[in-house]
């Protein structure tokens, strides 16, 4: 049956009737993390302390030397290993098995090369209090008493995206130095451009440090401290692009069907890996297409391919507006907050590494998470049906 040759294609699709939807796909919208590219996750250049650094090694290997410029400072990389190895979840085995956030991954690896231990180091320095990471605020921060400091022992350390951790630091190390926010912000946000631009995933690191006795403060407000923070590092992770995803996209365009990009990310480097994909005209961030209203953004659709920096909602906004122009719209998601933009899409596409809720909520499971199977999938649906229809 068609179900079944699409399950041997690693598209699992849940009824008949979306056999039919599928072959009629006109437009998807596909995220990028995991789906366009690999999802394997590598720290390659980091911006620390005023210097840059590029970070040599591949992949979840954790060796690779850390490289700065003739006749710059041996760096003092103590703040940024502590952010590196407990600001985070996931966890890489010496033979780069990942369990967790390959995001995450890439930074206990990064960790290691500069000498840290992310595991021994949350089995010594356990977490007291926590802000877990939300795509509506963009970061995470965790609370630590670390023993041997003498003078504020608590640290609390925040990593999440650059331009809103640099909107909560009052302070940034800066070679050798503690300096005021505004004398570097400018090197900050221009560093944080370059690095997009070569379409590196960017995150950045703060610290800040408290008494002992503030404790039960922090413990019974951990979000509300999460301001005059000292700024460590921006660093530069490379998703590289799955080979075979331009060969697809070039497929479907052939097949008139539209591609946009949807992501979490910072639009420049949306756009960066969008112009290797060849994926159309038009650079957006979640934030401009809020201020658009929904007969400017139907006027302007074929203008618009990337999505930078959105929320769920604006993906739900999307899809729908999309299908106001008569579109067929798949769109693909795999974290629990995609499902309402799932169910609102005809063809809601999850992943099978992703959420059970998003795979609740989808019409078809990409037991490959890969976008060239997608595309594979509207093939095959687009034959089933022509076969259907010839035979009845």
């Amino acid at each position: 049956s068609g179900a079944q040759r699409l399950a041997a294609a690693k598209a699992v699709v849940k009824s008949l009737g979306d056999v039919e939807t599928l072959g009629s796909t006109s437009a998807i919208n596909s995220d990028k993390t995991g789906t366009l590219t690999l999802n394997q996750m590598t720290a390659t250049s980091m911006f620390t302390g005023g210097q840059w650094y590029s970070i040599e090694g591949s992949g979840y290997e954790k060796v690779g030397a850390i490289l700065h410029t003739a006749g710059d400072d041996a760096p003092d990389f103590t703040p940024l290993g502590y952010g590196l190895a407990l600001c985070g979840d996931a966890t890489v085995s010496d033979d780069g098995v990942v369990v967790g956030d390959p995001t995450e991954a890439a930074l206990v690896v990064l960790a290691a090369k500069i000498g840290v231990d992310a595991d021994l180091s949350r089995q010594q320095l356990p977490r007291v209090a926590a802000v877990p990471f939300d795509s509506e605020y963009k970061f995470m921060a965790t609370y630590h008493l670390v023993p041997d400091e003498e003078v504020d022992p608590l640290y609390e350390l925040v990593k999440g995206a650059p331009d809103v951790v640099i909107d909560r630091c009052s302070t940034a190390f800066w070679k050798g130095e503690v300096v005021p926010i505004d004398e570097v912000r400018a090197d900050l946000i221009a560093a944080n451009t370059q690095l997009s631009e070569r379409g590196l995933r960017v995150l950045s690191f703060a610290v800040r440090r408290f008494r002992e006795d503030e404790l039960d403060a922090v413990v019974a407000d951990p979000m509300g401290n999460v301001e005059e923070l000292t700024f460590v590092s921006l660093v530069g992770i490379i998703d590289p692009l799955r080979p075979e995803a331009k060969a697809a996209v070039e497929t479907a365009h052939e097949a008139g069907i539209d591609i946009r990009m949807i992501t979490g990310d910072h639009a420049i480097t949306a756009k960066a890996i969008a112009d290797d994909l060849d994926l159309g005209p038009g650079v957006i961030t979640g934030q401009q297409f809020d201020e658009m209203s929904d007969q400017e953004v139907e006027d302007n659709l074929d203008d618009l391919h990337v999505f930078g920096r959105v929320s769920p909602e604006n993906k739900l906004r999307l899809a729908a507006l999309m299908q106001d122009t008569g579109l067929i719209v798949a769109m693909t998601g795999d974290a629990v907050n995609d499902a309402a933009a799932l169910k609102q899409a005809d063809i809601g596409v999850a992943m099978g590494s992703g959420s059970e809720v998003s795979k609740e909520a989808a019409n078809m499971i990409l037991t490959d998470d890969n976008f060239a199977t997608l595309i594979h999938a509207v093939e095959l649906g687009r034959d089933i049906y022509d076969k259907v229809t010839a035979y009845i």
